[in-house]
């Protein structure tokens, strides 16, 4: 089957060293904004805690004369780029989720940066996006029709719901629509999942991109 965009956007940074047919936040952009809503190049300095996402493009440290370590990650959303300072104690909090090329949620006071001349974040936490997803998502919407049933996936549908019990995720939420009526059914309990990536990748290939939908408080 076809590469989801983000692995083809990563094979073609391994080979050639740079994005050419996109940029890995444009798949998530409409989604993060229903939690960070401003664009990076639209921030302004202020004494409010802000949300900030963006796709981590740089990394390094920097020591403190106490000895304590601090993170410095650039993020970038292509309509611009920042840098999050992460003090010590976020940054020993947040350390296992700093990696390049992954998208981070950083939550903190935004404000001049006399060095650079432009702007940086100052982080009170940071979260991937499976952790912002946990936070946000109010229900795991699934759009089906007869059709489905007659092709035996609503089986395949409970597989897949049935192959996580760890622990409690969001809710389900099925969109059936027939010729005659449409309506929304709330699965019980027993069928909440996690809303990560990679269970929802899977569902999305099972059923298709655009039947598949977080929903979002």
């Amino acid at each position: 089957r076809e590469w989801p965009d983000k692995e083809r956007l990563r094979m073609e940074k391994e080979t050639l060293g740079l994005y050419v047919t996109g940029h890995p936040f444009d798949a998530y952009e409409a989604e993060v904004r229903r939690f960070a809503p401003t664009a990076i190049r639209d921030l302004k300095p202020g004494r409010e805690t802000r949300k900030v996402a963006g796709l981590v493009i740089g990394m390094r440290t920097v020591k403190t004369k106490r000895g304590s370590q601090i993170g410095l990650v650039t993020l970038d959303d292509r309509s611009g780029r920042i840098e999050a300072t992460l003090f010590a104690d976020v940054f020993n909090e947040a350390r296992e989720l700093l990696h390049m090329d992954r998208i981070l949620v950083v939550e903190g006071e935004v404000e001049e940066d006399d060095f650079s001349g432009g702007l940086r974040i100052r982080a009170r936490s940071v979260s991937d996006l499976s952790e912002a997803r946990r936070k946000y998502v109010k229900a795991l919407q699934i759009r089906l029709t007869p059709q489905d049933f007659a092709d035996g996936l609503n089986e395949k549908l409970a597989q897949w719901l049935r192959e996580e019990k760890e622990e409690a995720g969001c809710p389900v939420v099925i969109s059936y629509r027939n010729q005659a009526a449409e309506s929304q059914l709330r699965l019980g309990e027993e069928w909440t999942t996690l809303p990560n990536e990679e269970r929802v990748q899977a569902l999305r290939f099972l059923l298709g991109q655009d039947r598949v939908e977080l929903m979002y408080h």
